[in-house]
């Protein structure tokens, strides 16, 4: 049977403008706040309208509540209301309202009843009266919100982001399936690994590091590298990402360090059913993509981490993701015949470099891996108007090599050049850049010309995911975290295959909607079927080989 999906979710494609609803008086405000009954404890079927709509519903789903309607997130849309804009108060309830000039409570005795309220796991009648005085001053602060938010919302594209909220909400509570034992074995241990690993690295001595032996191999290896303000070698995670791929030591201690920082972090939580949660942080970064923590989500920690993800018996996940997303929207939105011919290769990468003159026509990502990476980082680096000594920088070349890169990709492809500079006039001239989807972009003198390059592709990447995360989760498919361009799924074993064409078929959809019909490609990189472990890549598994004699266990 081929997979359908439901009935169109998305109020910006099926909800024409002219009917968004309106409201004058205040009790047409009000009616847009969900009323929660303590009686029969369900919701009535209104719009309803949180500060972080995420918080709320995960308390629903984990209470059992029913939710229906449609949500109106007032961080989000404060969020697209300031995005770009300088705001020294912050994206709180509270900061939002100080922003707006509206009075509120006091922000430390908010902050000292969150503390009491966190810390505690029962109250007194005493602090049972002042935990709901609490929520009802946030009630009354939020509908004062709502008010002033009103008039300017984007209705019905608010509707939509809403709607993802209600996503994400689900994603957060069902969380990732995770082998607990590991990851609480993995607790334990960690000093002892932490100390393993510097004692078999060439950089550390009794525990420390001893920056003269980097700035030995540094100086033996590189004519150039960063500096600090201070004249200090830059050691920050992009300056050794830069170098990595050149110099296995370099790459060696670059993994050193994101393991030794993970390992003095709090870490994956594992609940006792088998589940890693974290917030994902919605509509967080100015591109509007989630923002999860890099130490609690377990895709956002370093990749050995990835090991621990487990499903159960009788489960299975798949990892899919869209291929060169970036580049692929890049070619869409500027209409670019050579560069949408290139995405359509099996490596838009490799294809590059071979239109180039960079590679032989029969190049592989085996036989050729460092001319690939020389002309990706080309690819992806032309999206934000890379400069040429960056470039240089980065893919170890010399600067006039680089110019010449950066001038070839000129000549191959000049209507994206035209486009991406149709872009930062637009948006300077309007006062704002907006995706197709209404995401918004203030822009200020102070917005660099490398961000208004950049946002159509980033946000736009950020709207055909909330969209397929809308898409596939009203058709069924069980999402355990959106990764960027990818997704981790979940379900039966024997219903893997019609969840992937399920997923894949909203893929298509939510690219077809935002880049007016021209589809992404995208694949299947990984399927795991319960109980196995999550594979990981060779670099990875290096790490992993030298944690797992601590762990006693065989995965």
């Amino acid at each position: 049977m081929e997979p359908t999906l439901a009935v169109d979710p998305c109020p910006y494609v099926s909800w024409p403008k002219s009917c968004a609803p309106r409201a004058s008086t205040d009790s047409g405000v009000m009616s847009c706040l969900s009323f929660q009954s303590r009686r029969s404890r369900s919701t009535r079927k209104c719009s309803w309208s949180p500060f972080v709509a995420t918080a709320e519903l995960g308390c629903f789903i984990e209470l059992g509540w029913s939710h229906a309607g449609h949500v109106l997130d007032l961080y989000v849309e404060f969020r697209a209301h300031t995005n770009g804009l300088a705001n020294p108060f912050g994206n709180s309830l509270a900061g939002a309202l100080s922003y707006l000039g509206i009075p509120s409570s006091d922000v430390c005795a908010k902050r000292r009843m969150q503390e009491m309220i966190a810390a505690s796991s029962s109250f007194s009648d005493e602090e049972r009266h002042a935990v709901l005085a609490y929520c009802e001053e946030d009630v009354r602060m939020t509908t004062k919100l709502l008010k002033r938010l009103w008039p300017i919302i984007d209705w019905p594209r608010a509707l939509t982001r809403g709607h993802y909220m209600t996503c994400a909400a689900s994603i957060e509570a069902g969380g990732v399936p995770v082998d607990v034992a590991l990851i609480r074995r993995l607790a334990e241990v960690r000093e002892d690994v932490a100390s393993s690993l510097k004692a078999s690295s060439e950089f550390y001595e009794h525990g420390h590091l001893i920056l003269q032996r980097v700035g030995d191999h540094i100086r033996r290896n590189h004519a150039e590298w960063p500096l600090t303000p201070t004249g200090k070698l830059k050691l920050d995670v992009d300056t050794l990402d830069t170098y990595a791929p050149y110099d296995s030591a370099i790459s060696s201690f670059k993994r050193l360090q994101e393991t030794l920082a993970q390992l003095r972090g709090e870490g994956v939580h594992a609940g006792s059913d088998g589940r890693s949660r974290a917030m994902l942080w919605p509509f967080s970064s100015k591109t509007g993509r989630n923002q999860p923590s890099t130490s609690k989500f377990i895709f956002a920690t370093t990749k050995w981490n990835r090991r621990a993800i487990q499903p159960s018996e009788g489960h299975s996940l798949a990892y899919l993701d869209f291929v060169a997303q970036e580049l692929g929207i890049a070619a869409a939105l500027s209409g670019d015949v050579r560069m949408k011919r290139m995405y359509r290769q099996e490596d838009p990468y490799l294809d590059f470099a071979r239109m180039a003159a960079g590679a032989p026509a029969a190049a592989t990502k085996v036989s050729h891996p460092r001319e690939r990476a020389i002309y990706k980082t080309c690819a992806l680096g032309v999206n934000y108007a890379m400069g040429a000594a960056t470039l240089a920088l980065k893919t170890q070349q010399t600067d006039s090599q680089a110019r010449a890169l950066l001038d070839l990709h000129r000549q191959l492809f000049p209507d994206f050049w035209r486009w991406s500079e149709r872009v930062i006039n637009h948006a300077r001239l309007q006062g704002a850049i907006h995706t197709d989807f209404g995401w918004p972009l203030h822009v200020t003198q102070e917005t660099r010309d490398t961000t208004l390059r950049n946002f159509p592709m980033q946000a736009n990447g950020a709207e055909i995911m909330r969209l397929v995360c809308i898409f596939a989760s009203e058709a069924g498919v069980r999402i355990c975290a959106p990764v960027h361009d990818g997704f981790l799924i979940e379900s039966a074993t024997g219903d893997l295959g019609s969840a992937i064409a399920t997923m894949e078929l909203a893929m298509d959809r939510a690219s077809e909607l935002v880049l007016d019909g021209y589809k992404l490609r995208h694949t299947v990189e990984v399927i795991v079927d319960g109980p196995q472990h999550y594979p990981i890549g060779d670099d990875a598994m290096e790490t992993w080989r030298q944690i797992m004699p601590f762990l006693e266990a065989d995965v």
